[in-house]
């Protein structure tokens, strides 16, 4: 089920001797040399993460089993949309800056003018606050 190139980077933890933690399925963590950017490593990181994980997590045969159907369909789901859906992100950066300083400039109204009962009334509203902040 894992690639064989992440699989041969985790190793079982096996001690020297017998040791309580010999049953407990931790991964071995590598020793490095750099402690600034060597932990960040998936050699390094990954079995730190699993290690640090709750025994009954550990021994969990068919967890992914035990999720809801709609969890574990949720990659196939992410798939099935179309391409400009799962670009979104892109899509809002790829919007010109005034659209995307919309809701910035909506908020930084005073709440007086976003709470105009009509579409006369909040352009009136509007148009003072603008030539009050020009002049």
């Amino acid at each position: 089920m894992t690639p064989p190139y992440l699989s041969e980077l985790l190793h079982p933890y096996t001690p020297n001797r017998p040791l309580r933690s010999a049953d407990q399925l931790l991964l071995n963590v590598p020793r490095t040399k750099s402690k600034l950017r060597g932990g960040r490593c998936f050699s390094v990181a990954a079995p730190t993460l699993w290690n640090d994980l709750p025994l009954h997590i550990r021994q969990a045969p068919t967890l992914w089993n035990d999720l809801p159907l709609h969890i574990r369909q949720a990659p196939t789901l992410w798939n099935d949309l179309p391409l400009h859906i799962r670009q979104a992100p892109t899509l809002w950066n790829d919007l010109p800056l005034h659209i995307r300083q919309a809701p910035t400039l909506w908020n930084d109204l005073p709440l007086h003018i976003r709470q105009a009962a009509t579409l006369p009334v909040f352009k009136s509203l509007l148009k003072t606050h603008l030539f009050s902040l020009a002049y």
